[in-house]
């Protein structure tokens, strides 16, 4: 029980991480001179470290064995053998950098030892209170700081022996990953390196002055300048040294790479990495299931799954649909005229939104399904005129999981607020889960060192919209799959046997990448840009073609394991009383849309 809370050094607390870190092996693995040396770091593990100070730790392992034999554990013969033995280390350091799911123990870690939030890490009034609801009312949020041992002190996550039961499932988290990297390696990051090497531009729509400040904002931001500045190296000596090659290691798709590069360059060659986000979650629990956050946290500590936030495009466009349903009783048969919406704002300025591409607006009447399965913004401006109230629709869409702040004006609709992947999988996940908002939970419980549970957590949920619309919303979010903007789902992943529906959804000028996918029993989305908006894709970068792919491979390896519970022939509970909606289907051709006929949808505002 000792040997379990104490350091041995190399970042090893305990005796499970100690054997693992030196040698590789389980504590029962060790023999006699592993054991022993790991017993005399106890004393100094910096001083007996038999990676720092071999001799040292030579001597103190035999001093033990000396014991050892002193008690009677071995006998002298052993003693003498053992003490000829040199030390053979197979060192694997325990590191956050490595192994499954590395920006989930990161947020976990977070979130375990957050301090209560202040104003000044804020941007706007409404995320800061936001973000102080979730500190006070969800327990697993600064559970560390918040709750004490029997000698009154708080927490320790490394030393206090703790076994934090997660939601994650290992196999989805695993395909999860595998998705990410085979589309970024083979897809995604090969088109935009083919676009760098035709443009030789990196920062698009950007003048000179602001590219120079992007890349002196991430030189001032590196460990290196960081580093050199503790040392006391002046400014322009520092400076200077991200101008001289030195040798480096930097990230590919295909692995890491040994290389000479200017710091400098090193720091453009990673700007230019497209990245990715990945969260799923089973909608009636509440259960993240899997998290990817980056494409390799060594690299890119940055959390976009959950801490980074993006304009959110078309994704949005589900919740003004179901305001539409909810609060202004229309239906997916409504007719709605396919024609330029003009709306007269607050300042006296009339918004009108454009479409992305060449559609046509010719005034035919379309049942509003239509809209949402084409993604067309003016369908999406004509519910916000008749809402009439902007502030009416933003509260509906918090209600339904999204926390992030909302702009209360027209352009909401064509998604012009900023979110990411985990609030829009928890949202959603309202419609699979009949109306019922389920906000994500990522722990269930965490037990002490003697296995007794100090902690059990339980998701919190809410109403938010009755069943039927629920249900009315899953039948139009299917139509995007089966013959509208997500149509590529059915035609390259073979989803025509699954009960599924999904939206895709794209930022200004193919900044952002989006696409949620909702199953009966697991609610996916992803989201692929840079890291920094200027870094895009010129073409082909909507979400339909860059961020639905990820989802597709994803299910694709869900679908061929039957053990974790995710199948196509799962289906979406049908209420008992329930309108018929048959018509709204009559003007779709029934081989559905060709991709080279399917429209953007990126906004315009």
């Amino acid at each position: 029980m000792y040997l379990n809370t104490v350091e041995f050094g190399s970042n090893a607390y305990g005796i499970k991480s100690a054997a693992h870190t030196f040698f590789n092996k389980k504590p029962h693995q060790l023999n006699v001179q592993e054991a022993a040396l790991l017993v005399g770091l106890v004393k100094g593990p910096t001083l007996y470290s038999p990676r720092r100070n071999p001799e040292n730790a030579l001597a103190r392992r035999n001093l033990v064995l000396d014991r050892m034999a002193t008690s009677g554990a071995i006998s002298r013969r052993e003693r003498d053998s053992l003490a000829e033995l040199p030390i053979r280390l197979d060192f694997r350091p325990v590191s956050h950098n490595d192994g499954s799911a590395t920006y989930f123990r990161e947020m976990l870690r977070l979130a375990m030892n957050a301090k209560r939030p202040v104003r000044r890490q804020f941007a706007n009034e409404w995320d800061y209170e936001q973000a102080v609801k979730e500190y006070d009312e969800n327990p697993i949020y600064g559970w560390c700081l918040k709750n004490t041992k029997a000698d009154g002190t708080p927490y320790d996550i490394y030393r206090d022996g703790l076994k934090i039961y997660t939601t994650i499932d290992s196999r989805l988290q695993t395909y999860a990953e595998q998705a990410v990297q085979q589309q970024m390696q083979q897809e995604i990051q090969p088109q935009m390196d083919a676009q760098y090497r035709r443009t030789k531009t990196l920062f698009l729509d950007t003048p000179p002055k602001e590219r120079e400040r992007i890349v002196n904002n991430a030189i001032r931001t590196s460990d290196r300048y960081r580093e050199m500045k503790r040392a006391g190296v002046g400014e322009k000596e520092i400076l200077a040294s991200f101008e001289r090659p030195c040798p480096m290691k930097v990230f590919t798709y295909r692995g890491e790479r040994d290389t000479l590069l200017t710091p400098r360059d090193s720091i453009l060659h990673h700007k230019r990495i497209m990245r990715a986000s990945l969260v799923a979650m089973d909608p009636r629990t509440g259960h993240v299931k899997a998290y990817v956050g980056g494409p390799n946290f060594r690299y890119f500590k940055y959390d976009m799954a959950k801490q980074g936030k993006r304009q959110i495009g078309s994704t949005i466009k589900p919740f003004v649909y179901t305001f539409a349903i909810d609060h202004l009783g229309l239906s997916p048969n409504t007719p709605v005229p396919n024609l330029p919406v003009t709306i007269e704002t607050g300042n006296g300025v009339p918004w009108s939104p454009k479409e992305a591409g060449r559609v046509e607006q010719n005034g035919e009447l379309h049942p509003l399904s239509w809209g949402l399965a084409r993604s067309r913004n003016n369908y999406s401006a004509w519910i916000m005129k008749q809402a009439k109230q902007p502030q009416a629709v933003a509260s509906f869409i918090h209600n339904m999981g999204i926390r992030s702040y909302i702009d209360p004006v027209p352009a909401l609709c064509l998604g012009t607020s900023e979110s990411n992947v985990y609030e829009l999988a928890s949202a959603f996940s309202t419609f699979a889960n009949e109306g019922v908002h389920t906000d994500p939970i990522f722990v269930t419980r965490i037990e002490d060192r003697q296995g007794n549970l100090i902690a059990s957590f339980a998701p919190r949920t809410q109403d938010a919209i009755s069943e039927q619309t629920a249900y009315t919303m899953l039948r139009m979010l299917e139509e995007v799959i089966r013959s509208g903007t997500g149509g590529r789902l059915n035609w390259n992943y073979g989803m025509q046997q699954a009960e599924v529906g999904g939206k895709t959804g794209t930022s200004q000028k193919n900044r952002d990448a989006w696409f949620v996918c909702v199953l009966p029993r697991l609610v996916t989305s992803v989201w692929v840009g840079g890291e920094d908006q200027a870094v895009h894709l010129l073409s082909r970068g909507e979400g339909s073609a860059i961020a639905l792919p990820i989802v597709g491979e994803f299910f694709n390896r869900l679908f061929a394991d039957p053990t974790v519970g995710v199948s196509k022939q799962d289906r979406f509970p049908q209420p008992a009383v329930m309108p018929s909606y048959d018509r709204f289907r009559s003007d779709i051709p029934k081989e559905g849309l060709q991709p080279d006929t399917i429209e953007e949808d990126e906004f315009f505002d």
